[in-house]
């Protein structure tokens, strides 16, 4: 699950904790990607994940 904005964190109520935790009652095994696209924070690991999901699902 992407969570982007998380740059802006501190300007809202949001309670990433809580996101959390109510993401993993959910699906303990749910890939989880904080991320802020304005400063590339969190990016690389999304665009891994994405690789490695693509090159998964490669058709031969």
């Amino acid at each position: 699950m992407v969570i982007n904005k998380v740059d802006l964190l501190a300007a809202t109520d949001f309670d990433y904790a809580a996101a959390e935790r109510d993401i993993r009652k959910i699906n303990p095994s749910a890939p989880l990607f904080p991320m802020s696209c304005r400063s590339g924070r969190g990016l690389d690991p999304w665009l891994d994940w994405l690789a490695a999901r693509r090159k998964d699902h490669a058709l031969t």
